[in-house]
């Protein structure tokens, strides 16, 4: 994927196992703009590589280990015009200083029980079942 990373717009790592060079492939597709991370096991390390993506418009994180200091990060992709992060360790305070140096963005940062399901099953990768063989 390195030889294509500029050619990569939108990529999708919901629940999958990443880590740091999974991360590093991510940091490479200077032009991506939807990018989702959900339900992965990044922390604020992992995530402090998307520095740069100056294109990126649209970012899932939500069920990470991301924190308050993976604020500065967000803070400086101006671009970015919605993010979900619910479940994640960002404070209220720091919702506020992302809104305050994004003002445009949409921020989500919870959501109904009942809604959760529905918007969290067509993020997740299904099990591949084994065909039955007929006779």
């Amino acid at each position: 994927l390195k030889r294509i990373s500029n050619n990569i717009i939108e990529l999708d790592l919901s629940g999958i196992p990443i880590g740091e060079q999974e991360m590093d492939l991510v940091a490479q597709c200077k032009n991506l703009e939807w990018l989702e991370l959900d339900k992965t096991p990044i922390t604020d390390t992992e995530f402090n590589k998307l520095a740069g993506l100056a294109q990126l418009r649209m970012l899932k994180a939500y069920e990470t280990g991301i924190t308050d200091q993976s604020i500065s990060i967000l803070k400086d992709l101006k671009g970015l015009k919605n993010l979900y992060i619910w479940e994640t360790q960002i404070s209220d305070v720091g919702l506020k200083d992302i809104k305050g140096a994004l003002p445009d963005i949409q921020i989500n940062d919870g959501i109904a029980p009942e809604l959760k399901a529905a918007f969290t099953e067509k993020d997740m990768i299904l099990e591949s079942k084994p065909l039955k063989k007929t006779s």
